[in-house]
């Protein structure tokens, strides 16, 4: 059974500014609190590493689905312990501020390791809002200090 989850938050920043920052999933561990390293490994896909539990990982690749510069990212993931699709979109409610809005749907895996992995994902709701406050804090600093004062 598949969960789909839709949250967002408004960032001070430029559209293009906010974007390049959320495109570039290198810097994601500087933000979200789990995972511990996402490298790139071909032109559209990825390798990522997430803290699991009782000491193991959680190991994926993902493939961006999309990419239109300025107004959406989609991306899936193509194996490993992770199944998940979604799209994080970008628009811009007033002048120097960018709107967030992340929608990610994952199916848990069967047997024991889903078990496991329900529990360790006890609120994913929750999760994802953390993740978003992390990025906007982590942007709005990223920005202030990249500004000419």
């Amino acid at each position: 059974m598949e969960s789909e989850l839709t949250r967002g938050i408004v960032v001070k920043g430029e559209l293009p500014d906010v974007f390049a920052l959320w495109e570039d999933f290198a810097r994601f561990p500087e933000f979200m609190r789990y995972i511990r390293s996402v490298v790139k490994t071909g032109e559209n896909t990825s390798h990522w590493v997430m803290e699991g539990f009782l000491g193991r990982d959680l190991e994926w690749d993902a493939l961006t689905t999309e990419i239109l510069p300025n107004e959406r990212i989609a991306w899936r993931s193509l194996g490993g312990h992770i199944h998940t699709t979604g799209r994080v979109e970008f628009v811009t409610p007033q002048p120097g501020m960018t709107q967030v809005t992340a929608t990610i749907a994952y199916q848990p895996p069967q047997g024991k390791l889903g078990q496991l992995l329900s529990r360790f994902f006890h609120e994913p709701q929750r999760r994802l809002e953390e993740d978003l406050e992390n990025f906007k804090e982590y942007a709005e600093l990223v920005l202030q200090q990249a500004s000419p004062t």
